[in-house]
């Protein structure tokens, strides 16, 4: 339940006055609810400002240091969320971290990969096209072979007319040399 307000407010008000009995009464009466106002209820009716103001009454002395207190325990839980909040940001950093690095290395990989399939395929146009040259060189030398075939045919039928030209000529030879006898 929250600490009444028409109270912080008359507490406020008394220590607005500046008059010293009043004042100590009113930081009197407030320091026997130190247990049940929090930091928020300090700082209504800017009570914190005025406690500062009359910092060299003891009691004074002693609500602001049950503010600080307080507000140091609501922070603590504030400042522990926080904490846990950066910690599980870093930690999702380094998790966006360590998948751009795999997905670098899958990307080298990949691109390895398609280098070698570029390669492969290159080779094996190559191959196709080396292929194709050979089958052409295969087909020239077959047609060269039977044109060399065709030559030797018509050497041998040349060289059998320059024998039976031969013959001929070693007959009439001998004729002539019978005849001239």
């Amino acid at each position: 339940m929250p600490f009444p307000e028409r109270l912080l407010h008359h507490w406020a008000s008394v220590l607005r006055e500046g008059d010293v009995a009043r004042t100590r009464t009113a930081l009197g009466d407030m320091k026997m609810f130190v247990g049940q106002l929090t930091a928020k209820d300090y700082e209504k009716f800017g009570l914190i400002g005025l406690l500062g103001e009359h910092s060299q009454i003891p009691e004074a002395k002693l609500l602001w240091d049950d503010y600080k207190s307080k507000m140091a325990a609501a922070a603590t839980p504030e400042l522990e969320i926080l904490k846990a909040q950066v910690v599980n940001l870093e930690k999702k950093l380094e998790e966006a971290a360590q998948k751009e690095a795999r997905d670098d290395e899958e990307k080298k990989w990949l691109k390895g990969v398609v280098e070698d399939l570029e390669r492969s395929l290159e080779a094996e146009c190559s191959k196709t096209e080396c292929q194709k040259k050979l089958e052409q060189a295969n087909q020239l030398l077959r047609q060269k072979e039977e044109e060399l075939s065709e030559a030797h045919k018509e050497i041998s039928r040349l060289l059998g007319m320059v024998i039976d030209g031969k013959e001929e000529a070693t007959s009439l030879m001998e004729a002539l040399t019978l005849l001239l006898q």
